[in-house]
């Protein structure tokens, strides 16, 4: 082993792989990352959260209606399987697999009532949700 001044040698155990390999290698990489991005299936149900001005805002106080900072949350039975950011202008999206779901807002609304409260999700279909947050009577 003769070694040049000023010239290091690699280590024993690195590999010097012909630049032919390194390209496929990086081509094979970048395959498998796009391969797993689109893998992600789509959404399957999309909605929208309505919640009434009078119920969202106390009156004579300016406000913004739409439910910002709040979460979709889908239920079987008392385990919550999915939960979902509301964006700012109320849509929300999300992939359910098939069958019957509960629908609650997180936070809960304060003196109101989420309509629908179950969701079926039909096999092989997208479905479009319209929630809506009605105000509940108060003896």
């Amino acid at each position: 082993m003769t070694r040049e001044r000023g010239r290091r040698e690699p280590a024993p155990f690195v590999r010097r792989y012909p630049d032919g390999v390194r390209f496929v290698a990086a081509i094979a990489a970048l395959a498998v990352a796009i391969g797993a991005a689109q893998a992600a299936p789509p959404a399957n149900v999309r909605g929208l959260v309505v919640a009434p001005q009078r119920l969202a805002c106390p009156p004579g106080e300016p406000c913004d209606p739409a439910p910002v900072g709040v979460y979709v949350a889908f239920v079987r039975g008392t385990r919550q399987v999915a939960r979902v950011k509301v964006a700012r202008d109320g849509s929300f999206a999300t992939r359910l697999l098939p069958g019957r779901y509960g629908i609650r807002l997180l936070p809960p609304p304060l003196g109101g009532r989420v309509y629908p409260a179950t969701l079926l999700v039909p096999r092989g279909k997208a479905i479009t949700l319209r929630i809506v947050v009605k105000r509940t009577l108060i003896p």
